[in-house]
């Protein structure tokens, strides 16, 4: 969390931006995170919306920074840039396709093909 804290702060810094953090169903780690953050005035904490609403808000982003999740599918399929980060899943398989989206494959585990 600290790093994905990192990386918002360094956007906020070199783009002057505000920063979206998708709660979902984990509303104590989207806080934790935004406290996490040096420039935590910029972040705003996304309530969960219907699938539709996530759609167009991501739909607004410059980009998503997330870990592989279902949220990473939908933002590349509204054409939202998406940097992913995997642990014990292979971005050769769940990496969206079309150009829109890259991997950081964080520790590769031992039963990932």
């Amino acid at each position: 969390m600290d790093q994905f804290a990192r990386v918002a702060d360094a956007l906020v810094a070199s783009a002057d931006t505000q920063v979206a953090v998708f709660a979902g169903d984990q509303p104590l780690l989207a806080d934790a995170l935004v406290a996490a953050m040096e420039h935590r005035h910029r972040a705003h904490v996304i309530a969960p919306v219907h699938l539709r609403g996530t759609a167009a808000l991501l739909a607004q982003c410059r980009v998503l920074i997330c870990n592989d999740t279902g949220l990473m599918h939908l933002a590349a399929a509204v054409g939202t840039p998406v940097v992913a980060v995997f642990a014990c899943t292979s971005p050769r398989l769940y990496l969206p396709r079309g150009g829109t989206a890259v991997a950081r494959w964080a520790q590769p585990c031992s039963h990932v093909v």
